[in-house]
């Protein structure tokens, strides 16, 4: 059987360790879930009478080790116990004092389960990597995942979120353990139909191959928002739809920007129109090439831009034509010739 790693949280209870021996178990004891080894295909968390501390761990195992399932178990007589550890991520909950043949069936169907959503990373992609540290591609994951700045969303099948990274917590305002034991993806979209659209668009794509559409999000206080969703589907060994993966990108300053470039752009077009029926003159000239050089400059920074859709840059190369032309304009400005003024010169004065 798989390696299965066992967070105690009441050591205390002797009869625990008897009955993962009864059931033949190969195991790891760990302390906290940061412990846990790449080795590792499931966790069993001994919970005793620390229901809350089960729960918390259960918490961050589900941050730091997504893909691995994860069995509690406590003595407690309320199925309340057993409800808010699976609600806080656990698979499953098994009431102590349990038979260990009726543990080991338990443990088999859920790494069964995990192998069939899961696809095992290939071989060639664990050269060279120190069996001894951590799953280092797990971390490297979730600090990328935490990290970026914009939202990160995984959910499975049914909508049930699994990812929630700090920026999807600043743009939905909802925290990351609300959104994960209470609500549904649906529930962040300003139309709750969208996602079952966005769910087929993605599933009808290549393995690998993203999607991405404009969006409108809600916020929790109601606010809608328009992002731009890319996302892609996580599919098992066999090419099975298992969850889905999404980043959203807050367009809500990029449209600003966009905006003021079209206002920009109908201004130099009446611009251009009244230079055409001015008088040129050095002054004019000197006017118009300061303001059109800064506005150039600031679009070629802009275009330079890996996060600016590829539409904006579309818009921003039509204002840098109207800029373009009028910087022509401006050049062919005649000079103003002022011509001297002769001031009479005025005889001296006779002598009387």
């Amino acid at each position: 059987m798989a390696r299965i790693a066992v967070i105690d949280l009441d050591p205390a209870n002797t009869d625990w360790f008897q009955l993962l021996a009864s059931a033949g178990l190969e195991v790891e004891l760990v302390v906290e879930p940061a412990e846990i080894s790449s080795q590792a295909r499931m966790v069993l968390v001994h919970a005793g009478s620390r229901v809350s501390a089960a729960e918390e761990t259960c918490w961050q195992l589900r941050d730091i080790w997504p893909s691995l399932p994860v069995i509690t178990a406590s003595p407690g007589t309320y199925a309340s116990e057993g409800a808010r550890l699976i609600t806080a991520g656990a698979r499953d909950h098994v009431r102590l004092p349990a038979h260990p043949q009726d543990l080991r069936f338990r443990i088999e169907a859920h790494l069964s389960y995990a192998r069939d959503q899961v696809a095992e990373v290939p071989e060639a992609e664990l050269q060279g990597v120190d069996p001894s540290s951590p799953a280092p591609l797990q971390d490297i994951l979730t600090t990328l995942v935490y990290s970026l700045s914009h939202p990160v969303l995984s959910l499975d099948r049914n909508g049930r979120l699994l990812v929630f990274n700090p920026a999807a917590e600043r743009l939905l305002g909802c925290s990351r353990q609300a959104a994960l034991r209470d609500h549904v993806i649906s529930d962040f979209f300003a139309d709750p139909t969208e996602v079952t659209r966005l769910e087929r668009a993605l599933a009808a794509r290549k393995p690998g191959e993203a999607y991405s559409n404009d969006v409108r999000v809600r916020t929790l206080i109601g606010e809608h928002v328009p992002v731009r969703f890319y996302g892609a589907a996580v599919r098992s060994g066999s090419g099975r739809v298992v969850a889905y993966v999404c980043l959203l990108q807050d367009m809500r300053e990029l449209n600003t920007m966009s905006r003021r470039l079209e206002e920009t752009t109908r201004q130099l077009i009446e611009t251009e129109v009244r230079a055409k029926e001015a008088i040129g003159g050095r002054n004019m000239a000197h006017e118009l090439n300061q303001p059109l050089t800064v506005a150039m400059g600031s679009i070629e920074l802009l275009t330079t831009r890996g996060d600016v859709p590829a539409d904006v840059v579309r818009r921003l190369e039509r204002t840098y034509d109207q800029l373009r032309r009028m910087a022509d304009l401006v050049r062919e400005l005649p000079y103003e010739r002022h011509s001297k003024v002769s001031t009479p010169s005025i005889p001296p004065s006779s002598t009387p």
